[in-house]
């Protein structure tokens, strides 16, 4: 529980699920990412509460070719 539940509850929750929808949407929108390897990507998950993958995930990003315009 990152930002609480209850009477203690973060008053920010809502916000930041939306600002980090509108963060991700734009990496999306600006980069490609790819595997480093270019393999596909293992899923598999530890038991613990935070769900944390087993294998790290590591990307490389490469700017789309708007997003370079938009850069220079």
């Amino acid at each position: 529980m990152p930002f609480g539940w209850g009477r203690r509850g973060c008053p920010g929750e809502a916000m930041a699920f939306r600002v980090i929808n509108l963060v991700m949407g734009q990496l999306l929108q600006c980069f490609e990412l790819s595997t480093i390897d270019g393999k596909d990507v293992e899923m598999t998950e530890t038991a613990a509460t935070l769900m944390l993958k087993i294998t790290p995930l590591q990307l490389m990003c490469k700017a789309r070719p708007h997003t370079r315009n938009l850069l220079a």
